[in-house]
């Protein structure tokens, strides 16, 4: 397996790459190397459907191969060809999967319970409904929970679909028989993976990936900030306003937004948009955002107040603005504890 990556040559930040997998269909059974299933064993009462998951290794022969299941008791537990088990009667039943031409296979245990209570799956969710990743970065994990109509977690399996389209752009991995998933970008785009309970294919959720290329994802970035939470200035005048970006190395640019651009207008002072320049345009209040262009999760926010030609006290700021003609005419005395 390999990455080929695509740049421009007149615009290094413009790239883009995809997975290359080289299968050896000259090697023992056309590549195939492995089978494995979603979950090792059940517990069923009598009655209740489950539905088992056969991944075959490797994930591009998927497709391309055929399972056969079958099951040592059909009279306990019987299973379609699609992998659907329902539990007969009480015993101990193993469904095998089994990949055509090969001698590979993966079973599991299904032990029916003629006396258990079968608690259905009502609804599913995921820790992380969104997921945002970069090509060149690293592995995410998603955890998806089987509940009942109480909200309790139930041990039942979760199986997952992918569409062709978004295994162009991310590819899963169940860890072990847990309903916990690896994700792994390969492409930029969005992918969505659809999740439903083994024993209920209307309890569903859905898993949105959104891989971007390493050049313009500004991943490092952690924080932005301002040295203020209010600034105060005389209608006319301006204000020169510097971020604080976490770290100071980080990639990426910056939007800069007026709530009321009648109150302030705000330019930005560098081709980053580091910097801007605000002018107070006319008395008012109004807040003003600094958002990452890359990650909208990150910024930040002060508000900007714009007041007559007069005095007004920036508490924050802790300045005083006068007119000329009240810094002549005016004396001011301030405590300690003002200032």
């Amino acid at each position: 397996i390999t990455r080929i990556t695509a740049t421009s040559a007149s615009n290094p930040t413009v790239s883009s790459s995809c997975i290359v997998e080289v299968i050896d269909t000259s090697a023992p059974y056309n590549g195939v190397t492995g089978i494995s299933l979603s979950f090792g064993s059940a517990t069923p009462a009598v009655g209740q459907i489950l539905s088992a998951q056969a991944t075959v290794t490797p994930a591009s022969l998927q497709d391309s191969v055929g399972v056969v299941w079958e099951s040592s008791s059909p009279e306990v537990a019987t299973v379609t060809q699609d992998g659907t088990i329902t539990a007969r009667s009480e015993g101990i039943a193993v469904i095998t999967a089994r990949v055509e031409g090969t001698p590979y296979s993966a079973t599991c245990i299904i032990i029916v319970s003629g006396t258990g209570t079968y608690s259905p799956s009502s609804s599913l969710s995921i820790d992380r409904p969104v997921l945002e990743m970069r090509q060149d970065g690293g592995d995410e994990t998603v955890e998806v929970s089987v509940l009942d109509e109480e909200g309790n977690v139930l041990a039942t399996g979760a199986v997952y679909s992918l569409s062709p389209e978004a295994s162009r752009v991310v590819g899963i991995t169940r860890i072990g028989s847990s309903n916990n998933f690896i994700i792994s970008a390969r492409n930029s785009g969005t992918a969505l993976i659809g999740f439903s309970a083994a024993d209920n294919a209307t309890a569903t959720a859905v898993l949105r990936v959104e891989v971007g290329a390493s050049a313009v994802l500004g991943s490092s970035l952690r924080s932005v900030s301002v040295p203020y939470s209010s600034l105060t200035l005389t209608t006319g005048d301006t204000e020169l306003v510097e971020l604080n970006v976490i770290p100071s190395d980080a990639e990426g640019t910056f939007v800069w937004t007026a709530g009321e651009s009648a109150v302030v207008s705000v330019a930005p002072a560098d081709s980053q948009g580091r910097s801007a320049l605000i002018l107070a345009k006319k008395t008012g209040s109004t807040t003003v955002r600094v958002t990452s262009e890359q990650d909208a999760g990150i910024s930040t926010s002060f508000t900007v107040t714009s007041v007559e030609e007069g005095h007004a006290y920036d508490s924050s700021a802790r300045r005083i603005v006068l007119s000329s003609a009240e810094a002549q005419s005016n004396v001011l005395v301030l405590s300690s504890t003002d200032i």
